[in-house]
């Protein structure tokens, strides 16, 4: 059957969540069904199967006919020749077998949607900045580490994303993630994982090295029609002509105009699942994000604002723009994450988000090992 995460259960608070986790299941749609009688695997819809082969396999889950008089010997017999392909296997009959909650399974989008994006990102560098920032990506147990040797920020970019959901996050693991960071000379590891990934992986963490550093926000939320920004800025998508400029007022934005990252963010914009829009004060461009797109679900990066611009609601304007184009797209959830915030240091970014109606999935602690080589 298809697990199809609805508006409500992106936006709702915790309370309603779980009063609808008791609810009687909704009838399958007629498309996952056997024709009747089920007689041979032949009975099982053309439809189902196609579906089934697209990338959305993702979406099926084995739920099995025994209530229905067939025996489990049966099912498993007759099972063995549908005709999904082998990469769907995994999915249909182990990963997703068992009901979860909502937001179990929103993080799981979550994490291994930020984990794709990285992987994307480094893939996406050219020789040249690979060498000049000693870049590496590789996957890992159904995860992504990345690895950065020349690394100015001390090590941010060097991080393991969405491990713990395919295979338990074991020492062996956390031994391959730490090794491929000290075999590319990375300065640092920070290791992002759900709290909602089972098992003991912060034991794990913690018996390597690991420790606790700064908290991330994971938010989400659907894509209705976002909040109406008032603003005398214009908003609009970015084209080819535009990556310069994108990438200058990135990371003036941030502070950080360092020539090496500013020639990777250009080459990012070129990725045909990345989306640049910015706002323009007149034909000036004062603040920018992206939209990141993969298998119908999206998050929203690379978002900035010259310091002279801000308060002017560049930020929800281009935020807003976004929203919208993931429903043109047919996104059916989004996320994205900032910085925790304390008393003593707000993160308007984290306002921003809430303003624009995403609400916190979970905090998430970065872990961090420092390497010596």
């Amino acid at each position: 059957m298809e697990r199809r995460i609805s508006r409500e259960q992106i936006n709702a608070p915790e309370s309603d969540r779980k009063k609808r986790r008791s609810a009687p299941p909704r009838r399958l749609p007629a498309a996952t069904q056997w024709t009747d009688p089920p007689s041979n695997p032949e009975g099982f819809k053309e439809a189902s199967i196609c579906w089934g082969r697209q990338p959305t396999a993702a979406r099926v889950i084995y739920a099995g006919y025994f209530p229905m008089g067939l025996s489990l010997q049966r099912i498993f017999t007759d099972i063995q020749h549908v005709p999904f392909n082998d990469d769907v296997w995994p999915k249909f009959l182990r990963h997703y077998h068992s009901p979860v909650d909502d937001d179990l399974h929103l993080s799981q989008l979550a994490e291994q949607l930020e984990a794709t994006y990285m992987a994307d990102v480094f893939d996406v560098a050219s020789p040249a900045v690979r060498d000049e920032l000693g870049m590496s990506v590789r996957r890992i147990a159904g995860g992504v580490v990345t690895a950065m040797a020349n690394d100015p920020t001390g090590g941010f970019w060097s991080r393991a994303l969405g491990l713990g959901w395919s295979e338990p996050m074991t020492d062996a693991v956390l031994e391959q993630v730490v090794a491929t960071c000290d075999e590319h000379r990375a300065p640092a590891v920070c290791l992002q994982v759900s709290p909602l990934v089972a098992g003991d992986w912060r034991g794990v963490a913690a018996r390597h090295g690991f420790t606790p550093g700064a908290t991330w926000i994971k938010v989400v939320r659907d894509v209705a029609e976002p909040p109406t920004v008032d603003t005398e800025l214009v908003v609009r998508e970015l084209g080819a002509d535009d990556a310069d400029e994108y990438a200058r007022v990135y990371w003036e934005g941030f502070g950080f105009p360092h020539p090496p990252f500013m020639a990777w963010t250009r080459e990012q914009s070129a990725l045909p699942q990345w989306l640049c829009y910015a706002a323009f004060d007149g034909n000036i461009m004062v603040a920018v994000g992206a939209l990141y797109i993969h298998d119908g679900v999206g998050a929203l990066m690379g978002a900035a604002t010259l310091p002279a611009s801000r308060n002017r609601g560049g930020q929800g304007a281009v935020m807003a723009a976004r929203i919208r184009a993931a429903r043109e797209l047919g996104c059916e959830v989004l996320f994205t994450e900032t910085g925790a915030e304390t008393p003593d240091n707000p993160n308007p970014s984290l306002h921003n988000m809430h303003r624009m109606g995403f609400r916190d999935l979970y905090g998430r602690q970065n872990l961090n090992l420092k390497l010596t080589h």
